[in-house]
């Protein structure tokens, strides 16, 4: 047991103390760690967008194109039995 009741009280608040600044450094990571995802969403978007949009574009540019001509297949020589 302790000698003294205030090393026992020193003893607790420094205890609290360090579970307050865990605390805290934990509330902090969790924000750094939202942020940091909510830019990675946002990014995300944003490349969908202009990807869809490449896509649509050129989806547009094929569909002016002429359609290419149908090739018929070549039809093979009988061969000559003599």
């Amino acid at each position: 047991m302790s000698k003294n009741p205030d090393e026992e009280r020193s003893r607790k608040e420094l205890a609290q103390e360090k579970r307050d600044r865990l605390a805290a450094e934990g509330r902090s990571a969790m924000a750094e760690i939202a942020s940091r995802n909510a830019f990675i969403a946002k990014n995300t978007a944003r490349l969908r967008e202009l990807r869809l949009a490449k896509e649509a574009a050129d989806r547009e540019a094929q569909a002016a194109l002429p359609p290419e001509p149908v090739k018929k297949p070549r039809k093979k020589r009988a061969a000559t039995e003599a």
